[in-house]
């Protein structure tokens, strides 16, 4: 089969958004095919991407404004040549907040996370101005944004995830902490904090079950049980840049691809770690395998090629020193040995 992966650039003259096919196979020349064709121009650097469906995808940038694209794949130029699928970007709704004139930005600050909830056709955006919009589509193909009814955060938003369920939503901010919303009324249930160091805050999160993973500007990731107000019931740290550990801030933590009980994440440090979460006492993160560049990786992601096989795995990786990378993990997943396509 194909995978389709699509990245964004950042800090450029002329930022874009692209989507093409990294193949199963990892070849390098895929990767390259970013810079031989036009992609869809943003206005600001590309701050978050979020597929929306099979064929739709939400694009937030740092100027606080929200795009929702449609993919078509392109045909092939010649039948004679195998050539990987290229696919092209366009504009498919326009996102608007309700009641508000103009096209002015959705947030007044950079878009940090977009959420897609697992069942309904509603979406989340939050943003580094402390807002979270819920996002509807209407018939008439327009998708209005309505504000939830107070800041979700009084500084700033980082991200936010939907349960498994829908039911709940987490948000990780700089004065609000770590947040769980009640996904109908909007308000917030509870709130977590480990109690130590309040003032470094919350970048990434990453709910499981009764469980949530929350990757801190310190390197430091936590586990929380969802159902209590309470402090974390373990933290993953280190005060210096050891295998297996993060020393800056966590941008990511994602499940890795549909595993149940592999997750990855990466650091300012320019670290990449998958990491196997023990959510019984004795609590615990397993680190499985880890990689360092020489700066900043700002995103991480997964998709399983086989379900049946934990080996079939494609990465994709945004390093700020190698740009977009796609990679395929040793079959055991040993530490140190991801192999770079």
């Amino acid at each position: 089969g194909d995978v389709m992966v699509v990245a964004g650039t950042h800090d450029e003259p002329s930022n874009t958004v692209h989507a093409w096919s990294a193949g199963v196979v990892c070849e390098p020349r895929h990767a390259d095919m970013l810079l031989d064709h036009t992609g869809f121009k943003v206005d600001g650097s590309v701050s978050c991407i979020e597929l929306w469906g099979a064929s739709k995808l939400f694009v937030g940038s740092s100027s606080g404004s929200l795009k929702c694209l449609g993919v078509q794949a392109q045909e092939a130029i010649s039948e004679d040549v195998e050539e990987p699928i290229q696919y092209q970007l366009q504009e498919v709704a326009r996102v608007r907040e309700d009641g508000a004139e103009g096209k002015a930005p959705l947030h007044s600050a950079a878009v940090s996370a977009i959420a897609v909830h697992p069942v309904e056709e509603t979406v989340l955006s939050a943003g580094e101005d402390g807002q979270i919009f819920v996002l509807q589509a209407e018939p008439a193909g327009s998708i209005v944004a309505t504000k939830m009814n107070q800041p979700a955060d009084w500084v700033a938003i980082y991200d936010v995830k939907y349960s498994s369920s829908g039911n709940e939503f987490f948000s990780a901010g700089t004065a609000g902490g770590l947040q769980m919303w009640d996904a109908r009324s909007k308000s917030s249930v509870r709130k977590y904090s480990d109690g130590n160091d309040a003032n470094i805050p919350y970048m990434s999160v990453e709910p499981i079950e009764q469980h949530l993973l929350a990757g801190r500007e310190n390197g430091e990731i936590s586990v929380f049980d969802t159902r209590f107000e309470r402090g974390a019931l373990y933290t993953h740290g280190s005060d210096t840049l050891e295998d297996g550990f993060h020393s800056s801030c966590v941008w990511t933590i994602r499940r890795c691809g549909e595993h149940a009980e592999l997750f990855l994440s990466c650091s300012g440090d320019g670290t990449i770690l998958s990491f196997q979460p023990q959510l019984q006492s004795p609590f615990s993160l397993i680190p499985i395998a880890w990689h360092r560049y020489s700066q900043a990786v700002n995103d991480v992601d997964a998709v399983v090629l086989n379900k049946g096989r934990q080996d079939e795995v494609i990465l994709t990786i945004a390093a700020a020193d190698h740009g977009l990378l796609v990679a395929q993990p040793h079959a055991q997943l040993r530490r140190d040995d991801i192999m770079m396509a």
